[in-house]
């Protein structure tokens, strides 16, 4: 185990101290974690797991709000899907002011330069989502 995934373990454990000179110790060894995969002297802090998970959720939930362009508040959380959608909305705003106003509108264009924006950063996501999980069950 490295160090870093010693620290996420050492997070919620309450037996964590801080030395400004090594960072988070144990406070029976004053010394940083040196065990592989299970430390015999955990003890979970309960309040301080659930607030690292609500972190973790929080931002979970921001990432998802911005891939989605907001869409995510009525359900639409894949970035393709919303980028698809965006570059429809576009399409259709620009056919009904040129066929039926003859007129062309400034604000589609942008918009679907942002929908093929978010909807290629969607297909990037998803690609690297699928490496990491086939890397997994490798």
């Amino acid at each position: 185990m490295d160090r870093v995934a010693q620290l996420e373990y050492c997070k919620t454990c309450i037996r964590r101290e801080f030395s400004p000179k090594k960072g988070i110790v144990c406070s029976l060894t004053k010394e940083q974690a040196t065990f592989a995969v299970f430390c015999d002297d955990f003890q979970e802090d309960k309040i301080e797991s659930q607030l690292l998970e609500d972190k973790r959720n929080r931002q979970h939930n921001e990432e998802v709000y911005e891939d989605s362009l907001g869409l995510s508040k009525i359900g639409i959380k894949d970035g393709v899907a919303a980028g698809v959608i965006v570059i429809t909305l576009a399409i259709l705003w620009f056919g009904i002011g040129l066929l039926f106003l003859n007129r062309i509108f400034f604000y589609p264009p942008f918009l679907l330069a942002l929908g093929i924006y978010t909807l290629l950063k969607g297909i990037k996501k998803r690609k690297k989502n699928r490496l990491s999980d086939s890397e997994i069950l490798s």
